[in-house]
């Protein structure tokens, strides 16, 4: 992979509070994290979309190499609603996950696919009406006549197939990762196995405000996202038309 251009210096033209460094690492870092942060930089430097976030800088000088990123005043989704998740209403829940299946969608119709959907990819700019997708560490270039046999995915975003150290599809694995997102936005919790609850009674309680019409598409939404066989799950693209389809 080809080595991005780096700067010599850690400075940028926006002002620092206006940069969010998302990796930046002392010197004496492993080469396969530097690696990863390679990748990162060039994939995020090579697309365009509203809900994927933006590179400022690269940055490599004696002490440091890492990746800058455009400033998320509110951090990543994980931070931010470990502390306020009682501010977000309902419906602010459905806009938030939107823009994230969006990207998705974006990345997919590239032929990527990100395999580190998580609430710490999902960085915060407006409250609970801007975020974007980061983390791109993980990317894949899909071959529709290859299976993907990355195993090691963050514990969140990891669907059944994974844990079985099979082969899997890596957009559908996305797929699965969007839905426990989805399922952590509207309830502030992670999605866990043999809950004893049915879906409705862990969501509905979490979805004040919102008419029933909202609450049976999140719930049909979630379902079909999680749906434990793979190739039955959706498409980022259907997922999008399901919002259209519920007004969400």
């Amino acid at each position: 992979m080809q080595t991005p251009t780096c700067t010599t210096s850690t400075r940028s033209s926006r002002r620092p509070t206006e940069i969010y460094s998302s990796s930046c690492l002392r010197k004496g870092c492993s080469e396969s994290t530097k690696k990863k942060l390679d990748k990162e930089y060039l994939v995020v430097s090579g697309i365009s979309h509203p809900g994927i976030i933006n590179v400022v800088d690269w940055i490599q000088t004696d002490n440091t190499y890492g990746l800058g990123l455009e400033f998320a005043p509110f951090g990543n989704l994980r931070e931010a609603m470990f502390t306020q998740f009682s501010q977000i209403r309902g419906m602010s829940k459905f806009i938030m996950f939107r823009q994230i299946v969006s990207a998705v969608e974006f990345l997919h119709n590239a032929g990527m696919a990100h395999l580190n959907i998580r609430p710490g990819s999902v960085m915060v700019f407006k409250k609970w009406c801007l975020v974007k997708l980061s983390g791109f560490d993980h990317v894949v270039k899909v071959n529709p006549k290859r299976l993907c046999r990355l195993f090691d995915l963050h514990a969140i975003s990891t669907p059944p197939e994974v844990f079985k150290k099979k082969p899997y599809h890596p957009q559908k694995a996305d797929i699965w990762a969007l839905g426990s997102l989805f399922f952590y936005i509207l309830t502030g919790d992670y999605l866990q196995k043999d809950t004893g609850f049915s879906l409705d009674r862990l969501v509905f309680p979490c979805l004040k405000g919102c008419d029933w019409d909202d609450k049976r598409g999140a719930l049909e939404i979630l379902n079909c996202a999680l749906f434990p066989v793979a190739h039955r799950r959706p498409e980022a693209s259907q997922l999008m038309r399901r919002f259209k389809f519920f007004g969400l």
